[in-house]
């Protein structure tokens, strides 16, 4: 008898039935859709702000070191460095991160002058990559904490899904904002973070006791660099402590001994050692020039009972609605208006809700252990940045002062960002878990109706973002810069009266700061002598 094969075809076919296809491909195509969708989230829900006008130093930051770095790229490098004695002196250590935002002021001035986009817009075009960016880390760090094996093995589990999807929502305009204000710095200290606190977790870290002399000097010199960074990144080797502890005490169930002698945790220490060799003399020479006051006041560390108060006003403004409302108090302005633009993202924002909600359904929901791992990774950094933030003296100072009302925005954004989405995705999962899981019906319906809700908040998030915008753009200054952005593009055309013209409306808006005055004047010479060998305005515009 003609035996049957598991396909229902005869013997004589079995020799050329298929073997069952390898789930690495289907793995691949997966992780490559929710990248897109980590992509494109955050990129909708910002696009609002692309005209969002210059504020701050940008205004003048941008033209400067863009225009210096033009005419003399290898000062990225080393004016930081050179500067260094002149900023201790004022309480400030950040080499490594006036590169990154002397980096910035760079490619936005290129791409403006490859693109002829206005200098703002391209500003922020550069700021999307940052946040992409951010967003990425924040997946694979909730990735790493959560799953046995290598954190891209296999399909993303709900868990990334959520995290993605969520992250968006936390991205809002408000005042003083690090969405508004030195983005791309902040996002890319946050992602070297998170980065950093996943690459000492890797499965592979946790196999070996052995630790080669080059990965060791590699973990030395991260943990120094996080500490020449900024204030942000002094997080790094703390939360790396955190994810390797909960990783393999929790989600590995390894026994502490075994976590204690593991490749991952001498990394952790080695990182440790380089971040104190460069800090703790850092600080204690800050602390002696400052002893009498009068240095950067965000640079200022300092432990006293106004920094309760202030963790708790950083912790409340890190929480929608809270800055939806500080942002835009009137709700009626939450729903994004009829620009056809807007209109258009947030129907990209509907359908990418809707894939994922699609999506979710069928994806592994990682054991209970395990989330409540992530949840609790989470609430630690969102309360390790907002204590960061909260033991600053400028920001003591404001809150006590009431300048600052509860739903502000700041420094901490992108790790409120960050750490927020991945404790709401936690969260969420543990409430499919207690519905029974993916498996039943009513878990299913769990995850669903949680993607709808969080793309709810989302867009939302959109809506504020076009409100700021909006508001902004009304202000004094308005599109000025977008028009001395053409200016300084078409020098050869226009008229040397016609750019003098610029400098003196923006005199005229600001009349008493002859300080920002002549930061502008030198800003845009730099950028003319950069672009066109010549000065912006050589009449008298005063």
């Amino acid at each position: 008898m003609t035996p049957i094969s598991r396909t229902g075809r005869t013997g004589d076919d079995t020799a050329a039935t298929a073997p069952e296809p390898d789930p690495e491909p289907a793995a691949r195509w997966a992780w490559l859709w929710l990248w897109s969708r980590v992509v494109l989230l955050p990129v909708v829900v910002l696009l609002p702000l692309l005209h969002l006008p210059l504020v701050a130093d940008h205004r003048f930051n941008i033209f400067r070191y863009g225009g210096d770095l033009t005419r003399n790229p290898w000062e990225i490098i080393a004016a930081p460095i050179s500067s260094v004695p002149n900023y201790l002196g004022h309480g400030n250590f950040r080499p490594l991160a006036r590169m990154v935002e002397q980096g910035q002021d760079f490619l936005a001035l290129s791409l403006s002058r490859v693109t002829d986009l206005p200098v703002p817009m391209a500003l922020r075009v550069v700021a999307l990559v940052f946040a992409v960016l951010v967003c990425v880390a924040a997946v694979l760090w909730a990735e790493t904490l959560s799953r046995e094996g290598p954190a891209l093995s296999g399909r993303p589990s709900a868990l990334a899904l959520l995290t993605a999807l969520t992250f968006p929502m936390f991205l809002v305009a408000s005042t003083g904002s690090a969405v508004v204000l030195y983005t791309s710095l902040y996002a890319c200290s946050v992602a070297v973070v998170l980065l950093v606190a996943s690459w000492t977790s890797r499965r592979a870290g946790f196999d070996s006791r052995r630790a080669g002399p080059v990965l060791l000097v590699a973990a030395v010199l991260i943990g120094a660099a996080m500490a020449a960074f900024n204030e942000i990144t002094y997080l790094a080797v703390p939360l790396a402590v955190v994810t390797v502890a909960a990783r393999g005490l929790l989600t590995l169930r390894m026994r502490l001994v075994d976590v204690l002698v593991s490749r991952a945790a001498r990394v952790v220490l080695a990182a440790a050692v380089g971040f104190a060799a460069v800090l703790v003399p850092v600080r204690l020479l800050i602390a002696e020039r400052c002893a009498d006051g009068g240095c950067y006041a965000a640079s200022d560390l300092s432990v006293t009972e106004a920094a309760l108060p202030a963790l708790g006003h950083r912790l409340l403004s890190a929480v929608p609605p809270v800055p939806w409302l500080a942002a835009e108090p009137s709700p009626q302005r939450w729903v994004p208006q009829t620009d056809p633009v807007l209109l258009g993202s947030l129907g990209a924002l509907a359908v990418l809700v809707l894939l994922t909600a699609w999506e979710v359904r069928t994806r592994h929901l990682p054991p209970w252990r395990v989330v409540l791992v992530v949840v609790l990774a989470g609430l630690a950094l969102l309360v390790g940045s907002s204590l960061a933030m909260a033991l600053t003296t400028e920001v003591q100072n404001r809150v006590a002062g009431g300048e600052w009302p509860v739903g502000r925005g700041w420094r901490d954004l992108w790790l409120v960002a960050a750490a927020g989405s991945v404790v709401v995705a936690g969260v969420g999962c543990l409430l499919a878990r207690i519905a029974g899981g993916p498996h039943r019906r009513a878990g299913r319906l769990v995850m669903m109706a949680l993607v709808v809700l969080l793309g709810t908040g989302s867009s939302v998030t959109l809506g504020v973002n076009e409100a700021q915008d909006a508001h902004e753009r009304a202000g004094s200054e308005g599109d000025l810069f977008d028009r001395i952005s053409v200016a300084l593009a078409d020098h050869d055309t226009g008229t040397d009266a016609q750019r003098c013209a610029l400098l003196a409306e923006f005199a005229t808006i600001h009349p008493q700061r002859l300080d920002w005055q002549e930061r502008l004047d030198t800003a845009l010479e730099s950028a003319s002598q950069a672009w066109h060998q010549a000065p912006f305005c050589s009449g008298d515009h005063d």
